[in-house]
């Protein structure tokens, strides 16, 4: 992440939630990132949202 350049307050998007997916998440938090999380269905959201602390979460496979 720090060789993208990302820094605080920037918004980032991270796809899956899987072993390198929850990592991602725990970086952009301590980089102090606007967190999304795209995963399909949401049996991973209270995990992004609550446990993680993603900011915002997209399912992937919601057709609206």
């Amino acid at each position: 992440m720090a060789y993208y350049g990302i820094e605080k307050g920037m918004k980032v998007a991270i796809a899956g939630l899987g072993g390198l997916g929850a990592m991602a998440v725990k970086f952009a938090l301590a980089f102090g990132c606007d967190i999304t999380v795209i995963s399909r269905g949401t049996t991973k959201k209270e995990e992004a949202m609550n446990r993680l602390g993603a900011h915002h979460y997209i399912d992937s496979s919601d057709d609206v």
